[in-house]
């Protein structure tokens, strides 16, 4: 019996398999034989056995009542008196708290309905408590006991979109508490960096969300305490030269070669170069940061290093597409070149027009893809120059049309290429 893959996975292990025998590490034939055994699944039927759409409605209405919980709390009770508003807070939260509790096995989806209410209303009481009796403090703090309330309630449950909830909010709460501050103890997120990556790898299960949401977490500290809070003080972050190497063996070595991390660690390289040459130039670089970032992206799009093919090639593709974009228009190259800014944008716009067009002709949907946007980015900058607006638009938009047109015909060929191969 055959396996199902998905396209994705099938042509990868092809690719793989293809490359084993070209180095002798198959037999020749045997990539073939092997590949016998799978096949393309469109994947229509296991998609639609996942997706419950009855869970999903009754997740958005539970949101919806939960936020107009929120809302009714928020509006100004003043007929109420301070001890009525907590009462009927905690009665809302252990009325849907037991609903949930006693519909856990009758109708599932239903007890999941009453929890998710009850976790607002449960929010809804930590938040406005300090208010009704004046007990102050932060709006983090109660993000915190918010997200310490859901959190178990989620383990208990083993449901997913409350532990991500109680997760986030506790996220919140190191959020506003450490990030903008201007003290040393903004640091204390180095300590909690790490143990939120242990906490979800050993306790979520390697939550692909949280691992985002911590490499974010982490880009976002280095990028405002590293990089902006030195220039604030006229002085250029040297830290970075320690702190890049560092994150790139943190990654490689002790993350198994993370891509995220790597992404995360190139475009920090990125912002150090940008930086380096705003400090020590100044505004006259801005067009030299572009063509270098420039320069960067065709390199990374056609050399990379083999633990990390992909990723590279990727950022090198966006770089250079929006780089390369900017150098079109005149006015990013006066910055250096004040009188021939225009002459040199209209000999770098044909270069790179022909560049892609060498890929348009080779059937490159990429390419195929900036050439189209090249070409309305030409006819928008001249139609509204030249011809009566309304004539620009309509004509605009059936080249759109012809344009999208033709790149979906392209993106099917290249799909029935891969399968017949």
């Amino acid at each position: 019996m055959k396996r199902n893959l998905s396209h994705v996975y099938y042509h990868f292990l092809k690719k793989e398999l293809t490359t084993l025998e070209e180095n002798g590490k198959l037999q020749p034939g045997q990539t073939k034989e092997l590949m016998s055994n799978y096949v393309i699944n469109n994947g229509t039927a296991s998609e639609k056995k996942n997706v419950n759409p009855m869970s999903i409605i009754l997740s958005i209405g539970a949101i919806l009542i939960g936020l107009s919980i929120l809302s009714f709390v928020a509006s100004n009770w003043s007929a109420l008196t301070s001890v009525t508003k907590f009462v009927l807070l905690l009665a809302l939260l252990i009325g849907f708290y037991l609903a949930g509790f006693r519909y856990e096995t009758r109708n599932k989806n239903l007890s999941r309905v009453f929890y998710y209410i009850g976790a607002f209303a449960y929010g809804a009481e930590i938040i406005y408590i300090g208010q009704l009796f004046h007990l102050g403090g932060e709006m983090q703090t109660a993000f915190l006991f918010w997200g310490i309330g859901v959190l178990p309630l989620g383990f208990y449950l083993k449901d997913q979109v409350l532990k991500l909830i109680g997760v986030l909010l506790i996220y919140l709460f190191l959020h506003m508490q450490y990030m903008f501050v201007d003290h040393n103890g903004a640091y204390v997120l180095l300590a909690i960096i790490p143990l939120m990556f242990a906490f979800n790898h050993y306790v979520m299960k390697s939550s692909k969300f949280l691992l985002f949401t911590n490499i974010f977490v982490l880009y976002e500290f280095v990028q405002i305490h590293v990089m902006f809070r030195p220039l604030e003080m006229d002085r250029f972050p040297f830290e970075l030269i320690v702190i890049i190497p560092a994150l790139f063996f943190f990654g490689h070595k002790l993350m198994n070669k993370s891509v995220p991390i790597f992404v995360v660690n190139l475009f920090f390289s990125l912002e150090m170069i940008g930086l380096a040459l705003d400090y020590f130039i100044g505004v006259d670089a801005f067009t030299l940061t572009v063509l270098i970032f420039f320069i960067i992206g065709i390199t990374l799009t056609y050399i990379q290093v083999s633990d990390y093919r992909l990723p590279m090639k990727n950022v090198g593709m966006i770089l250079q597409i929006i780089t390369g974009f900017a150098l079109t228009f005149p006015h990013v190259w006066t910055y250096m070149f004040e009188a021939t800014g225009d002459k040199i944008a209209i000999i770098f716009s044909i270069l790179y027009v022909l560049y892609n067009l060498y890929y348009v002709k080779q059937g490159k949907l990429i390419h195929i893809t900036i050439f189209c946007a090249l070409i309305l980015r030409f006819y928008v900058d001249l139609s509204l120059a030249f011809i009566n607006k309304s004539i620009a638009f309509f004509t605009g938009g059936v080249l759109l049309i012809g344009l999208a047109l033709w790149i979906e015909r392209t993106r099917k060929k290249e799909v029935m290429k891969r399968e017949e191969a």
